[in-house]
Order: structure tokens, then sequence, then C-alpha cells
């Protein structure tokens, strides 16, 4: 026993203590390795099962399987209803002429618009010009809203 400061502390005569035999040292120290190993083999696995089971919950259901089948089913019902449309002989397809000139007066009016369009803002501008405000609080307060 030994006292420092007021405490006691009592010590052992470690002399007094049988000795560990080496073989058994060694051998524990292999176990120690076997088990080491065999835990990182286990982790191994526990990782790639946890994976395998990632990928398994992301799978749908059999319900679900049923219900995106009725779904597509309903889609494709859909479909062949717009087809049989098609197919009526009283609805007859556009020409490719007829699809060609329609485009041309579509970009014609498109070309009439901007024109408007720049004309306007040319004349809103110019009325602006002495007011502090600009073309888009202008629009506000009258009402007109760009396109």
């Amino acid at each position: 026993m030994k006292e420092i400061g007021s405490t006691k502390v009592f010590l052992i005569n470690q002399a007094l203590m049988p000795t560990v035999n080496q073989q058994d040292l060694e051998m524990l120290g292999s176990e120690l390795e076997q088990k080491t190993e065999e835990y990182k083999q286990i982790a191994q696995q526990n990782a790639k099962l946890s994976d395998q089971l990632k990928n398994l919950s992301k799978i749908p259901t059999l319900q679900e399987l049923l219900d995106i089948k009725n779904e597509f089913k309903s889609k494709i019902k859909e479909i062949e209803n717009k087809l049989l449309q098609y197919e009526d002989k009283n609805y007859k397809m556009a020409t490719a002429e007829e699809t060609l000139l329609v485009e041309n007066e579509y970009q014609n009016m498109m070309n009439i618009c901007k024109k408007r369009k720049n004309i306007y803002h040319e004349a809103i501008g110019s009325l602006l010009s002495e007011s502090d405000l600009t073309i888009q609080q202008f629009e506000k307060i009258v009402g007109n809203f760009r396109d």
C-alpha cells in the first residue's frame, strides 16, 4: 500500500502472480487474427447483402406491377381509339403542300405581329421619353400586358 497525499493506493506484487505460458499467448494471438479475418469477411458479406436489399426494395411489388400494367392497358386503348379515328374514312390527312401553306401563312402572320409590336414599342417609347415611366410601368397602368 502506498499513500499519495490523502489517497491510499493498494498495489499488488506482480511477482507473486502466475506467468502466462508463451504457447497460450501465441495461441490467443493466432485466434485473435482468425477472428479478425472472420469479422472482415462477415462485414463484406453484410455490405453485399445490404446492397442487395437496397436493390430489392426498389423493385415494385406485385400489386404495383399490376397497377402499372392496368395503366398501360388503358393508355393502349386510348391510342387505339385515336388510331381508329385516323382510320375513319371521313377523316382526311393534310397533304404536304397544305401543311407547307399553313406553316408559311403562320410565319407571315408572326412577322406581321412582330412588326406591329415593334411599331407599338416605338410609339409608346417616344410618348414616354419625356416621362419617368418605363414601358412595363405604363402597360401596367393602362392594362396592356405583353404576351
